[in-house]
């Protein structure tokens, strides 16, 4: 009987951390991506050495992520310069392009028998900038770049951090194998059911 109670208290302990021990931060993609761009705008700015005194006008291509980037693009680089327009005319002109990003997701796994499934997720922002003078088209400082993010997140929360609307922000999911799809909730519904059946037989 003391066997028992033992082996309920561990398979109880193991459900409770498969259910409640999951602690990542689940940002969402649309979060990920506006802090890469963030990323992207610092090393633009700081490569460019832009005087402090001068103006700027922002030409900004992005498509889809449009918004996200102008925000970046307006919080960034007007730490940088005196003033930032997006239509005005200003001493300098920055041409500035984002690709659409990339956002992938690995085959789901797990770190064993009674976890959840998990997947690898990374994202990817890439940046074409160029910066001149506006009156002489004088080139000051022109690159591409690229940063990208990864971190490990439960598969059941792939939904929440992509609801955002925004279709270029939905990663690419690796097909999910039948056997992996049932085998999560079969695991807590048989292990629930060997509690409930141990606690009962143990007080009988």
């Amino acid at each position: 009987m003391h066997k028992c109670f033992i082996f309920c208290g561990v398979l109880v302990v193991l459900m409770a951390s498969n259910l409640f021990s999951q602690d990542y931060q689940r940002q969402s993609n649309a979060s990920i991506v506006k802090q890469l761009c963030d990323s992207l705008n610092e090393y633009a700015a700081v490569e460019a050495s832009l005087p402090h005194t001068s103006s700027l006008t922002v030409t900004l291509t992005a498509g889809s992520v449009y918004s996200l980037a102008r925000q970046s693009a307006m919080e960034i680089l007007q730490n940088y310069v005196s003033n930032l327009f997006f239509l005005d005319t200003a001493d300098i002109t920055a041409n500035i392009l984002f690709p659409p990003p990339v956002i992938r997701y690995s085959e789901p796994f797990s770190d064993g028998f009674f976890s959840s499934s998990k997947v690898q997720r990374s994202v990817s922002v890439e940046a074409i900038f160029s910066f001149e003078e506006t009156p002489t088209r004088k080139l000051i400082w022109a690159g591409t770049i690229q940063k990208s993010f990864s971190d490990t997140l439960l598969f059941s929360d792939i939904d929440n951090i992509e609801q955002n609307g925004v279709i270029i922000l939905k990663g690419e999911r690796a097909p999910r194998k039948f056997f992996d799809s049932i085998l999560d909730p079969l695991i807590i519904t048989a292990a629930t059911g060997i509690a409930i059946y141990l606690f009962f037989t143990i007080r009988s």
